[in-house]
């Protein structure tokens, strides 16, 4: 069963639920009916999308408006809330109906924990301009994907900026049996809101088990600390998998050393990685 959630709202304002429909109540008139979709597939192994997740779109019959275009998403919810992982438009076929990718970029997904988070969903809508010149979606109910266990790092997720220049160890489960593992460490610049690149992770081969550790130490050139409430990603690739980490720096016992910290976190100096 398609379920049509009617909303006058911008794409932008849609996906950020990251669940593949809107919220927001139709208006007290006749509602736009759903489209329809199918994905190929609905399960993926955790640290990699694979080819992504193809939608093939079906719009309803004798539709009354003119679609301006067909687009696709991908979400995930946590237990504090959710949002987009990727979305693409689709393109019109010769049969009628409309298809595409999505393949979210950066990690891979998650295999879920015990208390069944995080989960995946798919969705698709169309979208039409409305007689008042508001732009309106519909959007289909959601399907779940299913994560199965794979790839994986662990490691903590909050650190004092002593720890972090003495060396954090990331522990890898999952991959590929003697995988080499490549990464990328990033600052997250609160000026910009975007994460920045600092440093690669040196080449790490993993065991027969697809499993190993890389250390991860980061510090400023003149010795002083990583402040607190900056924040790291740090994403590691294998062959065929992607996992990412986040690290937020929380107060510690030796930050009383470090009252020259800016109060803006600014970008380390040194990056060092291996194991």
């Amino acid at each position: 069963m398609e379920i049509t959630k009617r909303s006058k709202a911008v794409l932008a304002g849609a996906m950020a639920l990251g669940l593949g429909f809107v919220a927001a109540p139709a208006m007290a008139q006749e509602e736009d009916p759903a489209p329809s979709f199918e994905i190929e597939n609905d399960t993926f192994t955790a640290g990699s999308w694979g080819e992504g997740v193809a939608f093939t779109v079906t719009l309803p019959e004798n539709l009354e408006v003119e679609v301006d275009s067909v687009v696709l998403s991908v979400g995930s919810m946590g237990a504090d809330g959710g949002g987009l992982v990727g979305d693409a438009e689709a393109e019109l076929q010769s049969d009628g109906t409309y298809t595409g990718v999505v393949l979210p970029e950066g990690s891979g997904p998650v295999a879920p924990d015990a208390d069944g988070y995080p989960e995946y969903n798919a969705s698709a809508g169309y979208g039409y301009t409305a007689e008042d010149g508001e732009e309106v979606w519909v959007w289909a109910e959601s399907a779940s994907l299913t994560i199965l266990e794979g790839a994986e790092v662990n490691g903590p997720s909050e650190v004092t900026g002593a720890e972090l220049a003495a060396g954090v160890d990331l522990e890898l489960t999952g991959f590929a049996s003697n995988a080499e593992v490549t990464g990328e460490i990033f600052f997250f610049n609160p000026e910009t809101n975007e994460y920045e690149s600092i440093g690669d992770v040196e080449t790490l081969t993993l065991d027969e088990n697809g499993a190993g550790i890389v250390e991860i130490t980061i510090s400023y050139d003149d010795g002083s600390l990583v402040p607190v409430d900056s924040q790291f990603r740090v994403d590691l690739t294998g062959a065929d998998s992607t996992v990412s980490h986040w690290m937020t720096v929380v107060e510690g016992e030796d930050d009383d050393d470090n009252d020259d910290d800016p109060d803006q976190p600014t970008p380390p100096d040194s990056v060092d990685t291996g194991r």
